[in-house]
């Protein structure tokens, strides 16, 4: 799976200064060509500033990730209320769900 965290924060914040900038410039009544060139000017700066903020965001959730998928390997799973011993026995026959609509719920 591949993270583009960095690539869409930057974006976010760099659109998101244009906008404010601009706003902001309308709004106090500057001159349309001041109002472009700051907004462009506060678009790059956040630009960066999102770049920096999202590869370090990036970095975060890959290394969460990789501990998460480690404490919980796909081959251990046990489900809530089961043992270990329980859990291979359940997969050896499938879990039919006791009431109706039991197969509906997730437990998390």
């Amino acid at each position: 799976m591949e993270l583009r965290t960095a690539r869409i924060v930057s974006a976010t914040f760099a659109l998101a200064a244009f906008c404010v900038a601009s706003l902001t410039g309308v709004l106090v009544g500057n001159p349309a060509d001041a109002v472009l060139v700051r907004a462009i000017a506060a678009m790059g700066v956040c630009w960066v500033v999102g770049s920096v903020v999202g590869s370090i965001a990036q970095g975060l959730i890959a290394r969460e990730l990789e501990a998460h998928r480690l404490r919980n390997p796909a081959d251990e799973v046990v489900l809530p209320g089961e043992t270990p011993d329980e859990a291979t026995e359940a997969d050896a026959s499938p879990r039919t769900p006791s009431r109706p609509g039991e197969e509906d719920i997730l437990v998390v």
